[in-house]
Order: structure tokens, then sequence, then C-alpha cells
């Protein structure tokens, strides 16, 4: 549920002002493509970051339209069921699901949404400003935030690793294959990364050795060899058997019977040739450097000893700017944090903000904050938690809250 704090927030300090000459210049409107899915259950997300929000997940098959690609993520036009937040307060309503910006000057953020969880929208991502008198499309309202259709310009991000790129035929049939089908349910967040665990989805077996092919349609033998596949990528890289899987999909790609089957199995046949040669690749490269690995270890462990010493001389645990973490679940103090390197945008450490520490997270998001506090592993997600005991400002202490939808 969104906070009902959020009904306080002052009507002069919601207001976000954008000077003019701080736009960039129009850009022409992308040209779409279409994109399949090709994990179990894949995160949507509201930047191209695992750490951002998920704002929504989708099934395999579910077919998607992108409107380019950077840094091994697509940026997707919003799919159905996706909605932004906006302050009702700049909104003058003209109907049940019309609206108009109404800001005296500057613009008002659109922040993004979620339909897996519920966030303080303070704390979301901001997707978009809109100037005064955009229309705005309603689609319910909660805690003084409206939820509206994105706006033009808006979209969202899935990792390239999940997803792949199909004809305008491949989109219709299997757009059509959907529509004859019951819609499979949506889990929770995926715990880590972007594809859901083994808690959230089917249980996929994998084929034991010398096994013959399924005698399902050859859409069928391609779902399934994809289940497979994506429980082989789980897998350490030195671990992972492409081969087989490879020539149980290439009767799929050189059969005529089913030509969008043919098609994505022949894709399938190629990306995983890649992933083949680069980890054989990979993996050689290790045996050569073994050579070296003894003086290697032995000039690691004098960099581990000066690293020991100076973090005991430091005055602080972790230091970093403070973000949300929505790559994480909430933990028994609620929402996770994370502190981002400034220069490298890496995480240095997660945190967290136990109540008892009487510290208003809103206050100091954003800001260069150094944390003392005690280390603990959660098996869970994988990562190791630092339960803040004191928290200091660097760039300057937090000054009087001022919440911008």
């Amino acid at each position: 549920m969104l906070l009902a704090a959020m009904l306080s927030v002052p009507l002069a300090a919601a207001q976000t002002v954008e000077n003019a000459g701080d736009e960039p210049a129009p850009q022409p409107p992308p040209q779409p493509y279409w994109l399949r899915v090709t994990g179990s259950e894949v995160n949507v997300r509201a930047r191209p970051d695992v750490n951002s929000m998920a704002v929504t997940r989708v099934a395999r098959d579910s077919v998607l339209q992108g409107v380019g690609e950077e840094h091994g993520w697509h940026k997707i036009l919003p799919p159905p069921g996706v909605f932004a937040l906006v302050s009702s307060a700049y909104v003058q309503r003209e109907g049940e699901a019309r609206g108009v910006v109404h800001v005296s000057s500057g613009s008002l953020r659109v922040r993004a949404g979620s339909t897996l969880y519920s966030v303080d929208p303070l704390l979301s991502d901001a997707l978009a400003r809109l100037p005064a008198g955009t229309p705005v499309q309603i689609l319910g309202e909660e805690d003084g935030w409206l939820k509206i259709v994105p706006p033009e310009g808006v979209y969202f991000f899935l990792s390239a690793d999940y997803i792949q790129r199909i004809s305008e035929q491949e989109a219709r049939d299997l757009r059509a294959r959907a529509a004859s089908q019951p819609a499979a349910p949506i889990g929770r967040p995926a715990v880590t990364g972007d594809v859901a665990t083994a808690a959230d989805t089917r249980v996929v077996t994998s084929r034991p050795a010398g096994a013959t092919e399924s005698t399902g349609s050859w859409a069928d033998r391609l779902h399934e060899m994809e289940g497979l596949i994506d429980e082989e990528s789980r897998k350490p890289p030195g671990e992972r058997a492409w081969a087989p899987l490879i020539n149980l999909l290439k009767p799929i790609a050189s059969q005529r019977e089913d030509a969008a089957a043919a098609r994505l199995a022949e894709g399938w046949v190629e990306r995983l040739q890649q992933r083949l040669t680069e980890e054989t690749a990979a993996a050689a490269g290790r045996v050569a450097q073994g050579d070296s690995a003894a003086r290697a270890r032995h000039e690691q462990e004098l960099q581990n000893i000066r690293a020991a010493q100076k973090a005991t001389r430091s005055a602080f645990d972790a230091q970093g700017l403070l973000r949300p973490s929505f790559a994480l679940p909430t933990g028994a103090h609620g929402l996770r944090y994370l502190l981002l390197d400034p220069f490298t945008r890496k995480t240095r450490a997660y945190v967290e903000l136990p109540a008892e520490l009487g510290l208003d997270a809103r206050n100091i998001v954003g800001k260069y904050v150094g944390v003392r506090g005690t280390r603990y592993r959660d098996d869970r997600v994988g990562a190791e938690i630092i339960r803040v005991e004191q928290a200091t400002v660097l760039d300057g202490q937090p000054s009087a809250p001022r919440q911008t939808p």
C-alpha cells in the first residue's frame, strides 16, 4: 500500500522546477521492432540496471516491442498492465479517466509504479517530466497519487539475455497462440538477477544423456528446450554443457513443418555456439595462467593484508551514494538500500536502516553517506548486508526534507 504519509507532501515543495534551457532537443521517434521473451518469468525494470525497480514481470513467449539496445538491455515500449505515478495535487481532473497537468511553473515528475510490490513513490525511479497542460490517462488513485498510463516517450528495460528479436510474422503467430491459451499466473519478483528462481517457477527436469526427443509439436519441443537452456544458464560457467543442447536444437532448426519454430531454434543454435566458444576460450585462458597462479596468489595475499590494515583505519564500514535497492527483497527492517560508488557506479555495499536509528531515509537518499554497523550474510539472496548503527552524511548534514513527486 502506498504510504499514507504522502498525503502530507507540502504543496510548494511537491512541484519540480525545470528550466526550459535544460530540456534536450526533440529527437525523432525510434522505430519499434518485435521481441520475444525466452526466460521463464523475467523482470521488466525502470532503468537498465538490476538494482532498479521491477515494474512488472513477463512470461516466456510474451511479445514486446523494442526501440533500442544499450549495455545488454533492450529499451521497450510499456507492456500491458504497467503504470506510472504522479501526484494528484498537480493534475486537474476532467472526468474519471482523464486529467491535465496543472502546475504554475516548471514540470511534474512521473515516477515508476510496480505491479509486483508497493513502494514509497518518493523513492521510486523518475521516468519523465510533464509540462503544464499535458493530458494524462488515469487508471486509479491511491493515497494522493494517481496511477496513469505511461506517457509517450517513457520506456522500460529488459535484459537482453532473456529476450530474442523476431519478425512481425513470428510476433503475430505467438500472439495468436497466446490468445488461444489461458494466461499463466505471474509470480512474485525474482530475488536475484532477472529470471525467477526455482521457488518462483515450474520445475524443469533435465533430459538424461541419450534421452529421445519429446513427441509433441515443434513449438512444444522448442519450449521444452528453452527450459533446459534456462536451467543450464544458472550453473557455474565451468559446469555448463552447451553442446548437447545444440545437438537437440538442430532437428528443430532443420525441420520445415513449423517455420517460426525453425527460425527461433536457429537463433538459439547460433547463440549457444557463441556461448560455447566464449566459455571454452575463457577456460583455456585460465589454464594458460596456471603457471603464474602461485605468484599471483602471493601478491593477492599481500594486497589483502594492506587492504585489511587500511580498512581498520577507516572511520566507516562503507560509504557511497545512498540509493534504494529493488534487487533485494525487503528484510526485517523494511526496504533495503545500496551504497553506490559515484565514479564507477558500482555497488559498494547493501545496507538496512533499523527503525531504532530514528532516521528518515528520505532525508539522506541521494547523499554521500558513511555508515558503521554489523555485517551479516543473507543466504536467501547470497549477499552481505550491513545493519546500520550509525550513518553520517559526508557532503553536508541532511537538509529539511524536500519531497517532490
